[in-house]
């Protein structure tokens, strides 16, 4: 409008956009509002009365106004528009780096505070050592707790000070490794001193890592735990020591109760047989005696006419005398049979006396003599042993169990070898089989109470923990040796007594 006041004849050739652009242009300027209008009106006004008085200085007329004018303001304006876009560019760069720095210490404060809280309210100590001094560079509360040591004194406080002198060189020599590279375990139990007990405590600690300049680590008192898995150990060791006494004393009472039933037996058997094997003996006796006057009588050579008519007649006298022979034979087989019942059993022997350990042996042997027909060999290697004080009836119940075991190692066929020596003070009797052995994983375990290899229904497990026991009574021994396919040798030693 001011253009077209003072020449009316060009007011048409000036656009109205071109001042307009010029303002879009400055006004797009990322700035202070006061700035952008102060530079706007600046602008504006050098514009319009430069190129309304500049022209005549430079020999121009006013009819060139409105050409030079609309140029000007073309140029400038897209002068202020790239001005504009490269500080709004600038701008913008330098306020997303400033929006990330913002949220980036936003976050570390916020970090750092959670960091703050872990490390001063952990119940576990924390720590860092320098690996210079190996003092404490940093620690939480709970580690003044745990050593009882004020803070501003647990600064100047060597690492080493506060371990257990039986533990101080493990940790030491473990912390030199590490800090030469190698392999250590990075948790391990130690005992710490603390100025509020007098006991050490045991504690659980944890190295998390080891830099150029310091050790970083924790610490847990687990004395408390310790100590109470300790009693547990101890309660599992009492129920342990129980449960193997009662299984001593179920032990005690089944070979109490095969003895009283073995006498029992042996009692009925004696009294039902002895009877009736009298009159057997008697009447074979009686017989045998018979048969001989007959055949001495038919020998006379009156009689010899009798031995022609009748050849058959000494034939039946022949076989009628052997027949007699083996009646007695068989009558006292029985009668040794019963003998060793009761030898074997001792039923009148309660308490201890002197005895025989060969007579028991034989005895035990001639009532297995039934298994030991399908093929097992006896070696008897015997030396000249005393009489023994000791439990004869209870002896033979180990040997039972032990010769039992050995038949059925070998599964009818093969060898067992006993031999017995004087060994100073004491007796050694070993029972050697050439069975399948016993594995090295049940060796350790055959003494126990209820543990058999000879599988489920066969055996109760409890003949080789009855011998044990029977021997220990004895203030005896017995030791087992076997290797698998090679068989088993038992050695038992028994002292001599005055």
């Amino acid at each position: 409008e001011t253009v077209a006041n003072h020449f009316p004849e060009k007011s048409g050739e000036i656009p109205a956009y071109v001042p307009i652009m010029l303002f879009i242009g400055v006004g797009a300027m990322p700035y202070r509002t006061w700035h952008t209008i102060a530079l706007g009106t600046s602008l504006f006004l050098v514009t319009y009365y430069g190129s309304l008085y500049a022209p005549p200085y430079f020999g121009m007329e006013p009819s060139q106004l409105s050409t030079y004018t609309i140029n000007f303001f073309v140029v400038l304006t897209f002068i202020s528009a790239g001005i504009s876009a490269l500080k709004y560019r600038i701008h913008y760069s330098t306020y997303l780096a400033r929006s990330r720095e913002a949220k980036l210490r936003e976050h570390i404060e916020d970090s750092e505070q959670k960091y703050r809280g872990l490390f001063e309210n952990s119940a576990d100590g924390i720590f860092v050592i320098s690996n210079t001094t190996n003092k404490f560079v940093q620690v939480n509360p709970a580690i003044v707790k745990l050593f009882g040591i004020p803070e501003k004194e647990i600064y100047q406080t060597n690492f080493a000070d506060v371990i257990d002198e039986r533990d101080r060189g493990m940790i030491v020599e473990r912390r030199r490794a590490r800090l030469q590279g190698k392999n250590e375990p990075s948790r391990y139990l130690i005992r710490v001193k603390t100025r509020v007990l007098s006991e050490p405590l045991i504690c659980d600690l944890t190295v998390h890592g080891v830099d150029a300049d310091v050790t970083r680590g924790s610490i847990r008192d687990v004395t408390k735990l310790i100590k109470s898995q300790e009693k547990t150990r101890e309660y599992a060791k009492a129920l342990e020591k129980t449960n193997r006494e009662l299984k001593e004393v179920q032990s005690q009472v089944v070979q109490s109760a095969k003895m009283a039933a073995l006498g029992d037996l042996v009692a009925g058997v004696a009294h039902e047989i002895n009877t009736p094997l009298g009159s057997i003996h008697s009447n074979a006796d009686l017989s045998q005696r018979a048969v001989g006057i007959v055949e001495q009588s038919l020998n006379d050579e009156e009689f010899s006419a009798i031995k022609t008519k009748y050849p058959r007649l000494d034939k039946a006298l022949k076989a009628l005398s052997e027949a007699t022979a083996t009646s007695l034979t068989a009558s006292d087989r029985i009668v040794e049979i019963v003998k060793s019942l009761r030898n074997f059993a001792r039923l009148e022997e309660s308490d201890r006396k002197m005895a025989d350990i060969h007579e028991g042996i034989e005895s035990t042997l001639t009532l297995l003599r039934h298994k030991l027909k399908t093929g097992i060999k006896i070696e008897k290697n015997y030396g000249d042993l005393p009489e023994l004080d000791c439990f004869p009836n209870r002896l033979n119940q180990v040997f039972m169990n032990i010769l039992v075991n050995s038949i059925h190692a070998m599964e009818g066929k093969g060898a067992i070898t006993i031999t017995t020596r004087r060994e100073g003070k004491n007796v050694a009797l070993e029972f050697s089989d050439t069975g399948a052995g016993i594995p090295p994983s049940s060796i350790g375990r055959i003494f126990d109470p209820g543990f058999t290899t000879k599988g489920m229904g066969v055996g109760s497990g409890l003949g080789l923990s009855i011998s044990y026991r029977i021997i220990q009574e004895h203030d005896g021994s017995i030791e087992v040796k076997s290797e698998p396919g090679e068989g088993t040798t038992f050695t038992i030693t028994l002292p001599i007594r005055d």
